[in-house]
């Protein structure tokens, strides 16, 4: 009798500890809150991009997979709504073009594919994205966002986000890789490409002054130049693409919620040397 029920003890025993290191994680729970030698799951996002058999590759914006075709002259919004087996109604819809919308040449028209199509006629890559994948390169407002915006008498488009920073502010590498770039080209001003696998890539655009060379391995956090105006740029910020098979994605996408202290320490240094509140 007695063996009995110091076995029946041992069995619950061994059921409450088991139950208590199984416990799942929740968005609500907070490190505070998590069992001992339980440690908080990383949030994973998927993001999916395909190549299509063309070359192109086709991303998400705003709820369409497509790609970006920019317009040659004689071309048209029915012509292009027609070779792609579309109505004019369907490509203005994608693109939020008012009624009496003109094409102009050279600007950038959003193509959509439909999924299902994509599925048959594309390759598609799932990369997965985890809170420190990447980190901001500088704190600051976004004064430009991705995608299609104004650009004199005609849209542009938009291949990266704009971050104003005070000029001579620290940028450091969103994530480590090696650089394959770094210096002038004409629209970016002084420019460094670091490439961090064989499909992505970062860029960091109209930088005052260069701190790495080409062949550089690079560490996530490290300084690798200071915020400037050089290139096409207005005023001081730093112009930031990440892109995927040589294809420009929304960072915003890619990058964490919160900016990470480093970036926001650089910031505020730059500030009170400035002689400014921060």
């Amino acid at each position: 009798m007695k063996r009995s029920v110091i076995f029946l003890i041992l069995i619950i025993i061994t059921a409450s500890c088991t139950i208590k290191n199984s416990v799942k994680l929740n968005s609500i729970q907070t490190i505070t809150s998590l069992p001992k030698g339980v440690e908080r799951e990383q949030t994973v996002k998927v993001r999916k991009i395909y190549k299509l058999k063309s070359g192109l590759i086709a991303v998400k914006y705003k709820k369409y997979y497509g790609y970006w075709h920019r317009i040659r002259r004689g071309e048209s919004l029915y012509k292009i709504a027609r070779r792609n087996g579309y109505s004019v109604k369907y490509l203005r819809r994608a693109n939020n073009l008012p009624p009496k919308y003109r094409l102009k040449y050279k600007a950038y028209l959003f193509i959509p594919i439909p999924e299902k199509v994509l599925k048959r006629v594309a390759t598609a890559y799932e990369i997965p994205i985890t809170e420190k994948e990447f980190i901001w390169p500088v704190y600051g407002r976004i004064s430009s966002g991705f995608g299609l915006r104004k650009w004199g008498w005609r849209k542009k488009f938009h291949k990266g986000i704009d971050i104003a920073a005070p000029g001579g502010t620290k940028v450091i590498a969103s994530r480590a890789g090696k650089v394959i770039y770094a210096g002038r080209q004409k629209a970016y001003g002084k420019i460094i490409i670091i490439k961090h696998s064989d499909i992505l890539e970062t860029r960091y655009a109209h930088l005052n002054k260069i701190l790495v060379r080409k062949g550089d391995n690079i560490t996530q956090g490290q300084i690798i130049g200071f915020v400037g105006k050089t290139g096409r740029a207005t005023g001081y910020h730093l112009h930031f693409e990440i892109r995927v098979l040589n294809t420009p994605v929304n960072p915003i996408n890619y990058l964490p919620e919160k900016v990470n202290q480093l970036a926001k320490i650089y910031y505020e240094e730059r500030i009170r040397s400035l002689g400014l509140r921060p």
